[in-house]
């Protein structure tokens, strides 16, 4: 079994000289999470599309400080962790904390494995040059990772997230139809799977991009969303 450091530096590796050949000029992030995150009895995985913004930020490959969601100041003017999509991802915590009845938010969210599917920076995934090999490496990079890491569950962000990772997930596992669930914002829905392998169950949460829905502080979304907290808890017993 490969060591985490040694992962890390292989991937963080395959990411820098795929950013240089590709002509990259925005920037690049691997883990908003500690380094340590990456090993194989890491619980939670939560997963984004790609780093947002139009200018160029210096490479990070880890964030040694603590989970990114919590802790950074991001270029909207707001305190660090006040950003829309930060406070969704910290009430999602919020809310896997209440359901588990283990650990606080703030403790779950920095033993998560957090990260990008793609790990180059662009103002939208559809302003990204050479899409298929960005695709092509963040779907060698996750196989990497799903292969090390056994987490209990994996949320992920964004329909395309989602499709990506239950399809690698599925590949040695087997996998139930999505269920999906109203959030409470419209037609926007949320979607449940559970893969089965060697005996060991993962679930995965299909979330739409917090970035856009504020679906953690709605009224209208906390009954509906029941079923996501009830399955949440049955994965982390």
């Amino acid at each position: 079994m490969k060591q985490p450091d040694d992962l890390f530096n292989r991937l963080t590796a395959k990411i820098r000289r795929t950013y240089r050949e590709l002509g990259f000029k925005q920037g690049w992030r691997f883990l908003y999470s500690s380094r340590k995150t990456l090993k194989p009895s890491t619980k939670i995985i939560f997963i984004g599309l790609n780093p947002g913004g139009g200018d160029f930020e210096e490479p990070r490959p880890s964030c040694e400080n603590g989970n990114a969601y919590h802790f950074e100041e991001w270029p909207e003017g707001k305190p660090a962790g006040d950003s829309f999509l930060q406070k969704q991802v910290r009430l999602l915590y919020e809310g896997i904390a209440k359901a588990t009845r283990s650990k606080p938010a703030i403790t779950l969210m920095d033993e998560s494995l957090a990260a990008n599917f793609i790990p180059f920076r662009s103002k939208s995934k559809s302003k990204l040059e050479s899409p298929e090999a960005c695709m092509e490496l963040s779907r060698e990079i996750w196989t990497s990772i799903l292969e090390h890491v056994q987490p209990k569950l994996v949320i992920t962000m964004g329909r395309e997230v989602t499709h990506e990772i239950a399809a690698l997930i599925g590949k040695d596992a087997t996998m139930t139809a999505p269920i999906k669930g109203k959030t409470g914002w419209g037609k926007i829905t949320y979607d449940l799977r559970w893969a089965s392998r060697n005996g060991r169950r993962t679930l995965i949460v299909g979330l739409p991009h917090l970035s856009r829905f504020r679906i953690f502080e709605r009224p209208a979304g906390e009954a509906p969303m029941q079923p996501m907290w009830d399955a949440i808890h049955e994965s982390m017993r």
